[in-house]
């Protein structure tokens, strides 16, 4: 059960914080370059696509990817993201407080990969991935990051959580709407150069070196400054250890970090950054040549 807790409440602190920008307003967004994503305006654009993309999905029959997945619980993460051929790509997030975020782009296929060009900047969050894998389970369809391909793939095979295959539409995986409702049997079909992951559980490696450190955004809560920093560094493990780019890891030990994004993968090494904050009368935080990293669960 300690993943179930781990996840929900890496959730709940995403919806806290999400929560915490709608209510604050446009001066004290903390995680926002300015505009925000959620000004009228884009809310114009991305419901006049939205529109254009039902349209376009009720000419449809039987496409191999085109449709509206979900991802969420159900309660302050409910993720939709809609996408057709033409008409491209809508992406929503909606909580208990109301719209959280959106996006909306294009889309280019190249076999089983699924890219989406983002109209609006997307701050290197994780909710806005631009690659995707279209898997198929009998007559279902997932749309999965290709960082996410490991998650995935232990998501189905770890007999302690077992996630995938769901019966009902809440999940932490894109899940086409009205798919949950399929039975499926055997694994999903993945493209051949993924098919290592069914055997992984975890990767592991250490920081190697660490890089430059960049101040980002700044806001005031509870009378305290907060200051958000990048900091890059250098893992000592890449390609040959299954590392994709944009995969997530967990710093062991260090909950007071955000996780590690991979952004470049070499064969023995890839680049990456950490994302933190740091509250005004707290201690500095800071790393160390050494420190474990694995991948998120």
């Amino acid at each position: 059960m300690n993943h179930i807790k781990y996840r929900i409440g890496v959730l709940t602190i995403v919806v806290l914080l999400a929560a915490y920008i709608v209510l604050s307003g446009s001066d004290s967004a903390a995680f926002e370059d300015k505009p925000s994503r959620r000004d009228e305006q884009h809310k114009d654009a991305v419901r006049a696509k939205s529109v254009r993309i039902d349209k376009e999905l009720a000419t449809l029959k039987d496409h191999p990817w085109a449709g509206e997945y979900f991802y969420g619980d159900g309660l302050g993460v409910n993720r939709c993201l809609c996408l057709s051929p033409k008409e491209g790509a809508v992406f929503t997030w909606h909580g208990c407080m109301g719209l959280y975020d959106q996006n909306y782009g294009t889309v280019t296929v190249t076999g089983d990969r699924i890219r989406i060009a983002w109209q609006l900047a997307t701050d290197d969050k994780p909710e806005f991935p631009n690659e995707f894998l279209s898997v198929r389970w009998g007559t279902r369809r997932y749309l999965i990051p290709v960082s996410e391909v490991l998650t995935f793939c232990n998501d189905i095979t770890n007999e302690e959580r077992k996630w995938e295959p769901r019966n009902e539409i809440h999940g932490f995986h894109y899940l086409r709407r009205g798919d949950q409702q399929t039975p499926v049997t055997g694994r999903p079909v993945l493209p051949k150069e993924f098919e290592k992951y069914w055997t992984i559980k975890s990767i592991s490696g250490a920081i190697k070196k660490l890089g430059d450190v960049t101040r980002g955004t700044e806001y005031v809560f509870d009378n305290k400054k907060h200051t958000h920093f990048t900091q890059s560094l250098t893992l000592d493990i890449g390609a040959a250890h299954a590392v994709l780019p944009q995969m997530r890891f967990e710093l062991i030990g260090q909950d007071s970090f955000g996780f590690v994004t991979v952004t470049q993968v070499n064969d023995n090494e890839a680049e990456a950054i950490v994302q933190y904050e740091l509250i005004e009368g707290n201690a500095p935080k800071t790393l160390a040549v050494g420190m474990k990293v694995k991948t998120r669960q």
